[in-house]
């Protein structure tokens, strides 16, 4: 059997072709609802207009809804890009003065801006020179750091307001997508009265079942179709000039030259809408477009001729443009999935208002080049020093140095890491029983023994007199402050009483002895006396020293465990580390909640904000003051909108770590506390709803 390869290729490219589309549909983002319409509103909305009988109408209203949250998350995306780089000015600007901001313009955006930066100098200094000596110096001039990142900050500002009067604008027009439809009532199957039974929709959903019972000319459903075409026309139609106003790219109208120009159909409109949003190969895959019949691309098919809606609402639903022009492919036409794609597809889009590259804050890479630059050097001579040591260069240095390294580490982790461990070890189970004792117990008790025959036989020779008993225990108490005595009890050369009665006698004698020595020398008992006292010297020595011994053994183990400590600091850290990468520590809620306690602070400062640019203006105003004032109002609007998308953003953020679904979670009430807010309202009932999600729910409470 032959290998196809022509076929092998095609379907490689084909499953090619169908890795963005696996990609985007993995991945959805989680943004915030326009105008507070979420699937589960959208879904509603897209019932009731499927039930009144007009199919094109509900994919229309749910396209534009598509097209309105596309939108939204582009222009909420562009703003959050553009705030980003004009906090870094603002931030930049704040941070020095005029040595720090040249300083910072010279070398912290780049190698080819400084470059450049050197060269216009050059051309600067030339010109002077050609000046001093009688030229003219054409085009000189510059402005200086400080004013450069002004104008940055200034363009950046004027791009920002823009960004949110759009934004405004396009909230607006989404809020004429809120319908305001009631469900006709269900159709009775066969007679009438309290106990007839009501027929469901046909398995065509409720399109199918509005068809088989189309309203007639002038009900109420016809005019409700009529009320939400209109309500559609003007969301495509404000959305249109809202992004039109901001990228200046306006359409011209079609028709023929001269004479009335009929309007244009739904699909038309929307056509032109999406061309305005411009989608990329990705963003059209994951909105679900396909090709249109004659090669174009998108959502919608080119404009040559564009189909025509019906104008009635009893129209079929076959008369609506073609299939390739306003049905999803992307998800069978529910209001999930249209909003999921139009969330794929925003995440996909480039920017509808590019931030200008003389306004983009430099990269981290372009702030630190000097650093990189350095350590790349720095690099490149190490690889340069490495291959002139290497066996490349015919070098056996590497081999030597790498030898001596791993013979350090050896030694180093024998000396400082085994040795005192093994030293530890040694004393807690080997030395304690080996080590040889200074004077052993046997001695010891050897000593004692010798000094008690010696006591008694000298008792023996000196029997107490009629006053020896209290002569003896005179003796015995003066004997007390012997050096066996001081000896602890709990010692082993601790004196018992035999022997301090013996000690007593002896010292009695000694003491009588002493009193005629040459006598006691020669004759008496002044030596024996002295030799007793003598072994007696000797046991109390010899129990001092067995003390000792046990002093030593401890000290020992206190020095073996003090050089181990290098080791076991070295052993307790890894364990910590290897612990903490096995079993994280759970976030501290409080910290993890500061964001979402910032952005809350923002919301609640827009909306101050838009409640002072909603109060009564003055009738008296100049049309420059009344504009100026409609212009503020509508900033005031569009910076509400992206507040709050920041903080739907970081609650969603903060919530993904946290259970979302259990029954002791504020998700579901908080999530819909923001659907209130980002729902059309006055500045006043939306600051209400804000106090209230203050004072209730725990992630917002310090």
């Amino acid at each position: 059997m032959e290998l196809d390869v022509q076929a092998v290729q095609a379907r490689l490219r084909a499953a090619l072709a169908d890795l963005p589309k696996v990609y985007v549909y993995i991945s959805t983002p989680d943004t915030l609802p326009v105008c507070g319409l979420d699937g589960v509103r959208v879904q509603d909305q897209l019932f009731a207009l499927r039930a009144l009988g007009d199919e094109g109408l509900a994919e229309a209203w749910l396209r534009a809804v598509q097209c309105a949250q596309l939108a939204h998350d582009r222009l909420l995306s562009d703003l959050t890009a553009v705030d980003k780089h004009l906090t870094f000015w603002r931030r930049t600007l704040a941070a020095g003065g005029g040595w720090a901001h040249a300083s910072f313009m010279l070398l912290a955006r780049g190698p080819g801006a400084f470059a450049a930066d050197v060269a216009a100098a050059s051309r600067r200094l030339l010109r002077l020179a050609g000046l001093a000596e009688g030229g003219t110096a054409e085009g000189e001039g510059g402005s200086s750091a400080t004013d450069l990142m002004q104008q940055r900050v200034l363009l950046l500002r004027e791009l920002r307001s823009r960004l949110t009067v759009a934004l405004a604008e396009l909230t607006q027009a989404a809020d004429h997508l809120r319908l305001d439809l009631s469900p006709s009532p269900p159709v009775p199957a066969h007679g009438h009265g309290s106990g007839a039974a009501w027929r469901l929709p046909s398995r065509g959903g409720f399109a199918a079942g509005g068809a088989a019972g189309a309203p007639g000319p002038g009900s109420g459903a016809e005019r409700q179709l009529q009320a939400a075409e209109a309500a559609v026309r003007r969301a495509v139609r404000g959305m249109r000039a809202a992004l039109e106003g901001l990228t200046g790219a306006a359409e011209a109208p079609q028709g023929p030259a001269g004479g009335p120009r009929s309007p244009p159909s739904l699909a038309a409109e929307l056509g032109a809408l999406l061309r305005l949003l411009a989608l990329r190969p990705l963003a059209a895959h994951a909105l679900g477009a396909e090709e249109a019949q004659g090669g174009a691309q998108g959502p919608l098919a080119a404009e040559g001729k564009p189909a025509q809606a019906p104008t009635q609402a009893s129209a079929p639903a076959e008369a609506v443009a073609p299939a390739s022009e306003l049905v999803l492919s992307s998800g069978g036409g529910t209001a999930r999935s249209a909003l999921s794609a139009a969330r794929r597809a925003a995440a996909l889009s480039g920017p509808l208002a590019a931030v200008p590259a003389a306004a983009a804050m430099p990269s981290s890479l372009q702030r630190h080049w000097l650093r990189y630059a350095a350590a790349g050097a720095a690099l490149a001579y190490g690889g340069w020093f490495l291959v002139r040591h290497s066996r490349l260069a015919g070098s056996d240095d590497l081999d030597r140095w790498l030898r001596e390294a791993v013979a350090a580490v050896r030694s180093a982790l024998a000396t400082h890491v085994a040795a005192p461990l093994a030293a530890v070890s040694d004393e807690l189970f080997t030395t304690f029983r080996q080590r040889p004792a200074i004077v052993s117990s046997a001695d010891f008790e050897s000593s004692r023994g010798s000094l008690a025959r010696m006591l008694a036989d000298f008792a023996a020779d000196h029997p107490p007199g009629p006053g020896g008993a209290g002569a003896g225990a005179g003796a015995a108490g003066s004997g007390s402050g012997s050096p066996s005595a001081l000896v602890p009890s709990d010692a082993p050369g601790s004196a018992d009483p035999a022997l301090a009665a013996g000690m007593g006698v002896v010292m009695r004698a000694y003491e009588e002895e002493l009193r005629r020595p040459l006598r006691g020398l020669l004759a008496g008992d002044l030596a024996r006396a002295l030799l007793i006292q003598v072994q007696h010297v000797k046991v109390d020595g010899e129990a001092a020293m067995l003390r000792l011994d046990q002093i030593l053994r401890a000290n020992e183990l206190t020095m073996s465990l003090l050089a181990a400590l290098p080791a076991l600091g070295a052993s307790l850290a890894a364990a910590a580390g290897l612990a903490r990468l096995l079993i994280p520590r759970a976030p501290d809620p409080r910290r993890a909640a500061v964001p979402a306690r910032l952005a809350m602070a923002g919301l609640e400062v827009a909306l101050e904000a838009l409640r002072t640019a909603q109060a009564p203006a003055d009738p008296l105003l100049s049309p420059e003051q009344a504009a100026a004032a409609a212009q503020a109002l509508a900033e005031a609007e569009g910076e509400v909108a992206f507040r709050l998308a920041r903080l739907y953003g970081e609650l969603v953020a903060l919530y993904a770590r946290a259970d979302r679904t259990s029954r002791f979670s504020d998700w579901r009430p908080l999530a819909e506390e923001l659907l209130r807010l980002a729902a059309p309202g006055s500045a006043a009932e939306r600051l209400a709803v804000h106090g209230r999600m203050v004072r209730t729910y725990s992630v917002f409470k310090t």
